[in-house]
């Protein structure tokens, strides 16, 4: 609803069909569609011809990202634009729980992410970089901890700004 306030055009999609239905319920808004992005993106997504796609807080759920990476490059056009949040894992709390000898790994997550391993998984060849960035987790209203401004690669998540590029060898 608050993407709602700041676009003109907004078209999303989810693989939980009672997710989906809870969410026109309570919103009236029809422009969600059911899909698994490891298959294909549903044909009204793919004909909406996004600028944007946001893939966030989504790899880091996928037993093989890969595959969602695949589809994502075959179903949308040269130029499309795709920013993408997975969790860091040189996150400070991440280090903390490795000095006590544990890991902090949310139970729904296969993978952990580095710029470099995010950049093998959206290569140069079929993507292009626009910007990457260390963000945070934390309420708006608190003070930002001192140690992750001055740290700011050990932030909570990686922020990337990514363009579909397409080549013969990649269409």
């Amino acid at each position: 609803l608050q993407l709602q306030r700041v676009t003109g055009k907004l078209v999303g999609m989810d693989v939980d069909e009672n997710a989906i239905q809870q969410y026109i319920s309570l919103t009236k808004d029809e422009m969600v569609f059911n899909g698994d992005i490891i298959v294909e993106y549903p044909l009204p997504v793919i004909e909406f011809k996004p600028e944007l796609i946001l893939l966030s807080e989504v790899l880091e759920h996928l037993p093989e990202p890969y595959r969602a990476i695949e589809v994502l490059h075959k179903s949308f056009p040269a130029g499309t634009n795709v920013l993408v949040t997975v969790p860091n894992y040189a996150a400070l709390d991440n280090l903390a729980a490795s000095l006590n000898n544990t890991e902090s790994v949310h139970q729904h997550h296969h993978w952990y992410f580095s710029p470099y391993t995010l950049r093998r998984l959206l290569d140069d060849k079929r993507f292009g970089l626009v910007q990457l960035h260390f963000g945070m987790y934390y309420q708006p209203n608190s003070n930002i901890n001192f140690v992750l401004q001055s740290y700011p690669f050990n932030g909570d998540c990686i922020i990337a700004l990514f363009t579909i590029k397409k080549t013969e060898d990649h269409v």
